[in-house]
């Protein structure tokens, strides 16, 4: 499945339910320029990040986003 379509899903799903927050998603993409990252943000994704992905920028990233919800109290 296209992974814009599948963010746009899963958003248009936690609508349909009434989550009370979203599911943090973190595209992958190999494009870079900025129109595509405006494409991404629509789709309804969280934050991006570029290939070739690197571990250390992966693990900060994902940590940065753990810590917000930390942070928030957000609870799945």
């Amino acid at each position: 499945m296209y992974t814009h379509q599948a963010t746009a899903d899963i958003r248009a799903a936690e609508v349909k339910r009434g989550a009370e927050s979203q599911l943090t998603i973190i595209g992958v993409t190999g494009a870079t320029s900025k129109d595509d990252e405006i494409k991404c943000r629509k789709a309804g994704m969280t934050d991006i990040i570029t290939k070739p992905v690197k571990r250390e920028h992966l693990r900060t990233k994902i940590k940065e986003w753990v810590d917000k919800m930390e942070k928030e109290k957000v609870h799945f």
